[in-house]
């Protein structure tokens, strides 16, 4: 399956953009749309670089999902599950709880895991997030998406 360019849009809105690298709520370094990956204090990046930057993870997350979701699986549901991924990974994705919930059926159940994901750790503390709680909400809300 492919990440649809609503989804695209909607990371690149939901990270935004930074030429410069910055430490994020978890204290990680990060620069262009979320990029942590080999980031270091003075690192720079251009919006294309950016944006070929998010599009090259995408495509690994895509891949990554594609090889174990159901063969029933919508576009909204990939689409939430491949924002959830840019931002917590894709191994933590593929191993969850919220996975193990789809891929079995349960998909009310597996809706209700995006909640859990709304924490960063700050000063060795697991603190819930208002932006990782909003952005999990809308994730959730896609994912439910209209079947």
């Amino acid at each position: 399956m492919k990440a649809t360019e609503d989804l695209i849009s909607a990371i690149k809105k939901e990270e935004g953009f930074r030429s410069l690298a910055y430490r994020d709520e978890a204290d990680v370094w990060t620069v262009g749309y979320g990029t942590t990956e080999g980031i270091n204090q003075n690192d720079k990046m251009d919006e294309p670089n950016a944006n070929m930057r998010l599009r090259a993870f995408v495509y690994k997350i895509e891949v990554a999902l594609s090889m174990n979701l159901p063969h029933n699986c919508k576009p909204h549901e990939f689409d939430a599950l491949v924002s959830l991924a840019y931002n917590v990974g894709i191994g933590a994705v593929l191993n969850s709880t919220l996975m193990k919930k789809y891929k079995a059926g349960k998909k009310a159940s597996a809706t209700a895991q995006f909640a859990r994901w709304n924490k960063v750790t700050v000063g060795g503390r697991k603190v819930v997030s208002r932006g990782l709680a909003s952005r999990r909400t809308n994730e959730a809300i896609m994912f439910a998406g209209d079947d």
